[in-house]
């Protein structure tokens, strides 16, 4: 995620909470999150504004992102099932399993990588919506 994607989640995430971050609180939550997807740290922002009556501390943003880094991989499991990826169903259980152990093969995972981008684009194409703001 880059810098200014992590300040407009910021900037959504306060507006729901009623604060609004500095920035140098920006840059602190930033050097903390930047690992993750854009797409992956606005979901666990969504998640959180539904479930928390509190503005989430910087552990709890990572702890939902992490959630969400794997729920989002699960996806692309599903979304590459429904594609024909998986030839057998013993082989998207082989797949999860490698998910669920943290052993994915390199192979799997630019497979993985390339269909997260071909999910990515049919969402946007059928939606027509950006996840936060323009």
């Amino acid at each position: 995620m880059t810098e200014q994607e992590a300040v407009k989640g910021l900037t959504y995430l306060g507006m729901a909470y009623g604060k609004e971050f500095t920035q140098q609180e920006c840059q602190l939550h930033y050097d903390f999150l930047k690992e993750y997807k854009y797409e992956t740290f606005v979901t666990a922002i969504k998640n959180i504004i539904k479930t928390s009556k509190f503005l989430p501390k910087i552990t709890e943003l990572l702890e939902e992102c992490e959630k969400c880094k794997d729920q989002i991989v699960y996806d692309v499991l599903e979304f590459m099932r429904q594609r024909g990826y998986f030839k057998a169903p013993t082989e998207y259980d082989k797949a999860t399993l490698f998910m669920e152990r943290g052993i994915t093969p390199e192979w799997l995972q630019r497979d993985i990588n390339k269909y997260y981008k071909m999910m990515k684009q049919e969402t946007l194409e059928h939606k027509g919506t950006m996840l936060i703001g323009g």
